[in-house]
Parts: C-alpha cells; sequence; structure tokens
C-alpha cells in the first residue's frame, strides 16, 4: 500500500494534510448531529452509458457498494447533453440535497467561457478533486517532427503549417493543450491548423494515415494506440515524468517550454449543500482515494491520482477557469 499512496498524492504532495484532513474529518462525523445519507444516492455522469465519465461514475458506485464507503444504496444517472449542461441543470433540481453527486470535468468551466451554458463552477458545490489526466502529444513514426522541440520550432516559424488533430470539440482540452504550446514556443495561436474528430482514437489513427501532422489528445487513448499503431510520443503536459508506461516521454517543461495542463475529474454537488454534508463526502472521497482498487483503476487509465477537499478544489477550480479563460479568448472561442 505504501508504494501506491506515494504515487497517489506525488501531484500535491498532501499525503500528512490529507491524513490529518481525515482524522478531522472522522471527529466531526462522530459528533451528535453529523450528516449522513439516509435514500439512495444519485451519482450524475454528463456522458452517456460507456461513456468516460459514466465509467467513473459506475466505477464510484461499484466501490460504494464493495467497500461500504456509505450506509446507503446508490446509482447513477447519466444526463448527457450540452457538454454536461443537462447533468448540471439536473444537479441543481436538488439545491441543498446532499443525496445528489455529480462527476466534474472542465466543461463545468469552458461552458460559461464559450457561452454554451449560463451555469459554471460557482453555481454549484465542489467537493473533491480526484485525479489529472495529461495531454499527450504524438506524431507518425516516420514523420520530420523527431521531438517535441522540432514540433514546438515548427509552430514557431510558421504555426499554421502544422495541421493538429483532437476530438471532440473545438476549445476542448486538448485544444488548450496545444494552443498552450503554441504560445510557449513564440507562434499565434489562432492560426492552429485544426482539425476536429469524433474521437481521440479517430485521430490518433488520422496521424498515422498522414491526413495530420500531430495528435492531442488524453495519455490513455494515444497510449492504447500507440502500442499497435505507428505513433512516436513526443510531449507531455504533466510538471514531470510519469511512471510507466510513460516515463519515457519528456514533459514540455524538459523540453525548455512551460506547458503544465491537464484534465481532471472530481466531484461535486447542488448549490446549498451544508458543511455538514460537505465534510461528510471530504471524509468518504478522501478513504476512497486511498483505496487499493482506485489506485490501480488510476494506473490503468494513466491518470495521476490527486486528493483535494472542498475548499482547494474551490481554488483549483477559480485558477484553471482563469487560465482557460485567457487561452480561450486567445483562440477567439470566448463569449
Amino acid at each position: 500500500m505504501r508504494e501506491k499512496t506515494s504515487h497517489l498524492y506525488r501531484v500535491t504532495g498532501h499525503v500528512l494534510a490529507a491524513a490529518m484532513l481525515l482524522l478531522a474529518a472522522q471527529a466531526v462525523l462522530a459528533q451528535p448531529g453529523a450528516w449522513k445519507p439516509e435514500k439512495n444516492v444519485e451519482i450524475v455522469a454528463s456522458s452517456a452509458v460507456g461513456g468516460g465519465n459514466d465509467a467513473t461514475a459506475r466505477f464510484i458506485r461499484e466501490l460504494f457498494r464493495n467497500k461500504r464507503f456509505i450506509p446507503t444504496s446508490s446509482s447513477v444517472i447519466n444526463r448527457p447533453g450540452g457538454g454536461g449542461a443537462e447533468a448540471w441543470a439536473y444537479l441543481n433540481r436538488h439545491a441543498g440535497d446532499g443525496h445528489y453527486l455529480a462527476i466534474s470535468v472542465s466543461t463545468l468551466l469552458s461552458n460559461r467561457i464559450t457561452g454554451a451554458d449560463a451555469l459554471g463552477h460557482t453555481d454549484v458545490t465542489p467537493i473533491t478533486t480526484l485525479s489529472r489526466e495529461y495531454i499527450l502529444t504524438a506524431v507518425r513514426r516516420d514523420s520530420p517532427i523527431k521531438t517535441g522541440r522540432d514540433l514546438a520550432a515548427r509552430l514557431r516559424q510558421d504555426t499554421a503549417s502544422v495541421s493538429i488533430g483532437f476530438a471532440p470539440a473545438l476549445g476542448n482540452n486538448n485544444h488548450i493543450a496545444a494552443a498552450l504550446l503554441a504560445r510557449a514556443a513564440g507562434g499565434d495561436a489562432r492560426k492552429l491548423r485544426i482539425v476536429v474528430y469524433e474521437t481521440g482514437s479517430k485521430a490518433a489513427a488520422a496521424v498515422t494515415a498522414g491526413q495530420v501532422d500531430a495528435v492531442f489528445a488524453a495519455a490513455g487513448t494515444i497510449l492504447r494506440q500507440a502500442r499497435t499503431e505507428n505513433l512516436r510520443l513526443v510531449g507531455l503536459t504533466a510538471p514531470r515524468r510519469l511512471g510507466t508506461p510513460l516515463a519515457g516521454v519528456p514533459t514540455w517543461k524538459e523540453q525548455g517550454y512551460d506547458v503544465v495542463f491537464s484534465g481532471w475529474r472530481g466531484i461535486v454537488g447542488p448549490r446549498g449543500m451544508t458543511p455538514a454534508q460537505v465534510a461528510y463526502w471530504e471524509d468518504v472521497f478522501l478513504k476512497l482515494s486511498f483505496d487499493d482498487d482506485w489506485i490501480d483503476d488510476l494506473r490503468k487509465q494513466s491518470w495521476d491520482g490527486v486528493y483535494l477537499n472542498s475548499s482547494e478544489t474551490r481554488k483549483f477550480l477559480e485558477a484553471q477557469y482563469t487560465l482557460m479563460k485567457n487561452v480561450l479568448t486567445d483562440l477567439g472561442l470566448a463569449r
């Protein structure tokens, strides 16, 4: 367990702080009048069945049931549509009710920035941040772009000369990562030549077919195809090199470009939750974040585990919102 715990907290270094929080939360929950769920808990996923958020929600529900993290039943409710807008709206129809949770992702921020949805991170209750998913860049193995520095040089000299594929929409994490690299290299992010695909797998296949020069996608997506297709991995948006199977992939920082960015997944509740409700769920998800099965699943997905409590998550979302708004404004996508 020690090795897994070390892996889980290497992003934040919050092992001691998390342990102290766990003890404090347990003390609070032991007090008379502390809140706990008394009926079925709904976990809202903003994707359809089989999507990434759905898979996360169902795995959490499985852990709730098998590890008895909560005293009641739980279920997954799918509310796809509007890049998460339907999920957030459904969540807030249960304002103040701690029996409703949702998987939070970056569209909670970008939807408001782009004008796709008026509801944003300030309209829900942050509970925790649980994982970060870094963006990997790959080119065709026989490409004249041999390294990340080669790609950055091309973006600096003539940004529009490099075609970049990603999925599934403009303004998402992959687009932001590409824009951050272009800016760090001294290029013009607005001149990025973008091709949008339905899935990251299709974008990666387009690189191997020679249809685009590079792909930006979640690390797990690219790794699955890199094992079987003709791809070279040239850069990662992590703050440091990650472990196997990404140990051989250089970060952009070590190649001279300050590009650190990630997608993330966490938990939010509806607006108006009480401090006692928040404290209860902080405790539950802190325990879950140390669970062996949870940590093993993160490794399989090539995600980096992290635990942030409600206050830390609120600060994290504010910082991410500022960064994303800056980049999306630069791209002409902010409204």
